[in-house]
């Protein structure tokens, strides 16, 4: 029902959020791990983050990261 009312499935939307809070945390300055920061915010390991963040942003993000 989820899908069919919103357009996407939980799993994607969930991904989005999880990927603006990492933005977020980057945005204020962040400077720590990757792998820390993708660990915080529910990734496995730091590729799959880095895979995900690159298929929305356009980049990696040790590139994003100032």
């Amino acid at each position: 029902m989820f899908e069919r009312y919103v357009g996407a499935t939980p799993k994607w939307v969930l991904g989005r959020y999880r990927i603006h809070d990492a933005l977020s945390e980057l945005d204020s300055g962040y400077s720590g791990p990757l792998a820390d920061l993708a660990a915080r915010y529910g990734w496995f390991d730091q590729a799959h983050f880095t895979r995900e963040f690159t298929e929305l942003v356009g980049m990696p993000p040790s590139a994003y990261q100032p």
